[in-house]
C-alpha cells in the first residue's frame, strides 16, 4: 500500500516517462521515413538517368544499323536490354518505399499526438520495418542502379567533355560509379556498396556541383585575361579545347578567307571538332541538315573532311567563336 505522497509522485513519474517515450517513438520513426525518403529519391533520379540513357543508347543504335556495324549493335542490344530490365526492378522499390513511408508517418503522428499530457505510453516500433525487411529491398535497388551506372559511365566516358575540366569531373564521377556499380555486381559488401550509392554518390555530385560555381567565377577572370592578351595566365582547363582551339580560332578570325585559314589543321583541333560536331553544328549552324561540321568515315574512323573544312570554319567562324568564348574578344598577346 502506497500512501498520498508516494503515489502522486510515481503518478507524476508515470506521465512523464510515457509523454518521453512518445516523443521519442515518433523522433525514431520519422528518422527511418526520411532515410526511406532519401532511398526513393535516388531510385527516382536513378528512374530519370535509366530514361534519358535509353534515349541515347536509341540514338546510337539508329547510327549503327544506318551504319551497318554488327558488332556494334550487338552491344549496344545488350546494353538496351540491361537498361529495360533494371528499369522494370526499379519500379516496384520505389512505390514500397512510398507505401512504408505512409505507414511510419501515420504511426510517428500517433506516437506524437500521445506525447501530450496525461497520455498513456504509445509504441511505434511495431511498424518499424525489420532489417530483414529493409536489407532485401535495398540490395535490389543497388542491383538495378547498378546496372544502367555501368552503362551510363561508359557512355560518358566515350563521350569527349568541351573542356579539360570537365573531363576530370565526368572521370571522377566514373570513379565511383564504378566503385559503386562494379562492386555491387560482383559482390561487395551490401552495407559498403549502399553507402556508396546512397551517400558518398551524392555527395560527390554536391561537391562536383560546388566546383561548378567555382568555375563560373574563374571563367570571368579568364574572360579578363584573355581579352588583356595575358594568355599565359588563362585556366585553360575551363575552356572548350584548352589553348590549343583557341589559337587556332585566333588564326580563323584573323583569315581574309577560307583559303587564309591554315591546313593541315592541328591533330589535336581535329580531334575535338570531330569529338564535339554535334553540339558545335547545333550552335554553330542551327543544326541545319547538310551544314553540319564536314567530316568523313564512320565510329571510330571518322574524321574532318579537308577538302571541305576550310570553307565551313570560315563561314560560320563568328558563331563558332561565340560558342567557345561568348563576347570575349582576345587582346594583344603580351
Amino acid at each position: 500500500e502506497l500512501d498520498d505522497v508516494t503515489y502522486e509522485q510515481a503518478s507524476a513519474w508515470m506521465d512523464l516517462y510515457g509523454r518521453a517515450m512518445n516523443a521519442g517513438e515518433a523522433v525514431r520513426t520519422m528518422i527511418v521515413v526520411a532515410k526511406l525518403a532519401a532511398i526513393r529519391a535516388s531510385a527516382e533520379k536513378a528512374q530519370k538517368d535509366n530514361a534519358a540513357a535509353a534515349a541515347q543508347l536509341a540514338d546510337k543504335q539508329k547510327a549503327a544499323y544506318a551504319g551497318g556495324d554488327e558488332s556494334v549493335l550487338a552491344q549496344l542490344f545488350n546494353w538496351s536490354t540491361a537498361l529495360y530490365d533494371s528499369a522494370l526492378a526499379v519500379g516496384p522499390l520505389i512505390e514500397n518505399c512510398r507505401e512504408m513511408e505512409a505507414t511510419l508517418a501515420t504511426a510517428a503522428r500517433a506516437a506524437a499526438a500521445g506525447a501530450g499530457p496525461n497520455a498513456g505510453r504509445v509504441s511505434a516500433s511495431y511498424k518499424l520495418p525489420e532489417a530483414g525487411t529493409v536489407m532485401p529491398i535495398l540490395e535490389k535497388f543497388n542491383k538495378a542502379i547498378a546496372v544502367f551506372q555501368l552503362v551510363q559511365m561508359t557512355a560518358d566516358l566515350l563521350a569527349t567533355g568541351k573542356s579539360g575540366s570537365a573531363q576530370a569531373q565526368t572521370q571522377v564521377k566514373a570513379m565511383v560509379t564504378l566503385a559503386s556499380a562494379g562492386g555491387t555486381l560482383i559482390g561487395l559488401a551490401s552495407s559498403m556498396s549502399i553507402q556508396i550509392n546512397l551517400y558518398i554518390g551524392p555527395m560527390t555530385d554536391a561537391c562536383l556541383s560546388a566546383l561548378s560555381k567555382l568555375e563560373d567565377v574563374a571563367k570571368k577572370v579568364n574572360k579578363d585575361l584573355i581579352e588583356n592578351g595575358q594568355y599565359d595566365q588563362v585556366n585553360w582547363d575551363l575552356e572548350p579545347g584548352g589553348r590549343a582551339v583557341f589559337d587556332f580560332m585566333r588564326l580563323v578570325m584573323a583569315a581574309p578567307n577560307a583559303e587564309g585559314i591554315p591546313q593541315p589543321i592541328p591533330a589535336f583541333v581535329q580531334t575535338y571538332f570531330v569529338d564535339n560536331r554535334e553540339d558545335i553544328s547545333a550552335g554553330a549552324a542551327g543544326g541545319k541538315e547538310g551544314d553540319e561540321v564536314p567530316t568523313t568515315g564512320f565510329w571510330f574512323w571518322r574524321s574532318l573532311d579537308e577538302a571541305k573544312i576550310a570553307k565551313w570554319l570560315f563561314g560560320h567562324r563568328s558563331n563558332l567563336w561565340a560558342i567557345f568564348y561568348g563576347s570575349a574578344q582576345p587582346g594583344a598577346n603580351n
